[in-house]
């Protein structure tokens, strides 16, 4: 990602989200299932929040890598 890319991503969470993330909220979170990989943990979850005053749900799932003993969330 270049430079323009990295700022407009920005004013766009910032948007949605709000500058300090006021905008969103979990109201619950829920580990469905963990499962232990090759080379990393994956949680399947379910997750109630509000943006905007609006509630939702989503039920995915994360990968975790474990590194210098911290948890880092992998993205593709």
């Amino acid at each position: 990602m270049d430079e323009h890319e990295r700022l407009a991503k920005k004013l766009s969470l910032t948007e949605t989200y709000g500058e300090k993330g006021e905008k969103f909220e979990i109201l619950e979170l829920e580990v469905i299932k963990k499962e232990e990989l090759e080379d990393r943990v994956r949680l399947r979850y379910r997750m109630k929040f509000s943006l905007n005053g609006k509630q939702d749900e989503i039920r995915e799932y994360i990968d975790l890598v474990l590194i210098n003993g911290t948890w880092k969330v992998v993205f593709p």
